[in-house]
């Protein structure tokens, strides 16, 4: 009989820092840094309490985290003719 598998915990994964996170998705270490600030990217404050510290990031949350600002592509339209100019022309200017 075989019960829930455990959660492997951070150790289980890699944990990358911002430099790394940031190198491997192709943006800049700001926008990591304003993901983690905003808690929408989940990562691990290092160091003591009311000190800098240091962000890491686990691998897996980082991949989710992309994943999850997937957007569907938009539909493929033909292109259309622009419209019509008005047979009248343009009445507010005088040529």
């Amino acid at each position: 009989m075989s019960g829930p598998t455990p959660n492997p915990g951070p150790a289980a994964t890699p944990l990358l820092t911002a430099d790394a996170c940031a190198a491997r998705l192709g943006v800049s270490r700001g926008l990591i840094y304003a993901a983690l600030a905003a808690g929408t990217l989940p990562g691990y404050r290092l160091g003591r309490p009311g000190r800098r510290g240091s962000w890491r990031v686990a691998a897996r949350d980082l991949d989710a985290w992309v994943h999850s600002l997937r957007t569907a592509a938009p539909p493929l339209t033909t292109p259309t003719a622009p419209p019509a100019r008005p047979a009248g022309g343009f009445k507010h200017l005088r040529l």
